[in-house]
């Protein structure tokens, strides 16, 4: 299982970029889209990903970068 914080571009003057953290039984691909309910309403397509290692192994939390298709 793998935690993933979702980063959600920044949309008009007052907001900022958020993120919203999630548990998911794979990582998304490049170039895939994810649909979302909630504040983050639509369909996001992946365009990055990033995981850290420490010690040589990988960790559980993936951050993965999103854009809003049309």
């Amino acid at each position: 299982m793998f935690t993933l914080v979702l980063g959600f571009p920044m949309q008009g003057r007052s907001r900022s970029e958020s993120t919203e953290t999630i548990a998911a039984g794979h990582v998304p691909q490049l170039g895939s889209t994810i649909n979302t309910e909630g504040r983050n309403f639509g369909t996001w397509k992946v365009v990055h990903v990033g995981q850290s290692v420490s010690d040589g192994v990988l960790s559980s939390t993936v951050h993965v970068y999103l854009e809003e298709t049309d």
